[in-house]
């Protein structure tokens, strides 16, 4: 198979090898920290997407001959017939990982794969929205002091409620949004969203919140005792991730008896996906 960059496996085999020549025992280090540089589920998934395109490639020895970018557009265009554009995103990611990231001497063929899923995308049909009512945000709300959780995390659910239904965010803006990023005006409060995904300039975006006395009271103890790095971070102060705050959610939902028709980690689903 023509190749222009080394995969990850091959980067590590040479690394070991240079560690090895130099007489130090780092080679199980080095293989555990470029193989489990993402998640054990997301590698598990990049190596099912990439098995599958190997077993495409034995069924077509032709396709030895050509750069191996080259091969993936064509199954890619293959398997946009019967697959989703996220399946197609993730097989480009997967592959990405495979080969120690985007070269920018291959910049021109990764774009092509970029530009075919964004295609296949397009193509696809909008699903429609069903939106919460104001009546669930109030009952998810109430459904905080239910469960058994300390005073701290129960603001943090109360803030993160708040700015998915009310401010329209995201869980991957919210959960990313720093102390200082929200800041108290004399009506409102300003949320400065840093990269908003719609945001084609990338400089950020802002969102603004009426103010409620309720409201007021829980964002500013909640801000007193932050101070500083991440608005929703854990209780030792530590990022809390999308996954954790989407499992929150699903648990306030359980609480309130709200059917969950789906939930994801970067969708604000508590006004989308809980109908």
């Amino acid at each position: 198979m023509i190749t222009e960059s080394m995969t990850r496996e091959q980067t590590v085999r040479r690394l070991q090898t240079l560690a090895r020549e130099i007489h130090e025992d780092v080679e199980d280090t080095l293989e555990n920290l470029l193989t489990n540089s993402r998640a054990p589920n997301t590698v598990a998934v990049y190596s099912r997407k990439s098995e599958e395109f190997r077993n495409w490639q034995r069924n077509y020895p032709a396709a030895a001959t050509l750069h191996q970018l080259d091969s993936a557009a064509i199954f890619i265009a293959k398997k946009s017939i019967t697959s989703s554009a996220k399946t197609l995103a993730t097989f480009v990611a997967a592959l990405a990982f495979s080969r120690m990231g985007k070269k920018p001497q291959e910049a021109e063929k990764w774009t092509i794969l970029d530009e075919m899923v964004r295609s296949k995308r397009r193509m696809e049909p909008i699903k429609e929205q069903n939106f919460a009512t104001s009546e669930e945000w109030l009952v998810l709300l109430d459904a905080t002091v239910t469960v058994n959780w300390p005073p701290w995390r129960i603001d943090r659910a109360l803030i993160l409620l708040t700015l998915l239904y009310c401010g329209l965010l995201r869980i991957s803006e919210a959960v990313n949004m720093g102390v200082e990023d929200v800041t108290e005006e004399e009506q409102a409060w300003k949320c400065q969203i840093r990269r908003a995904k719609n945001d084609q300039y990338g400089s950020g975006t802002a969102v603004y919140l009426a103010k409620e006395p309720w409201f007021d009271d829980v964002l500013r103890r909640h801000k007193n005792l932050r101070r500083s790095g991440q608005l929703l971070s854990t209780g030792t102060g530590r990022r809390w991730s999308e996954g954790a705050a989407a499992s929150e959610i699903r648990r306030l939902c359980e609480a309130a008896n709200i059917r969950i028709k789906s939930l994801t980690h970067h969708r604000i689903n508590v006004y989308e996906a809980l109908r």
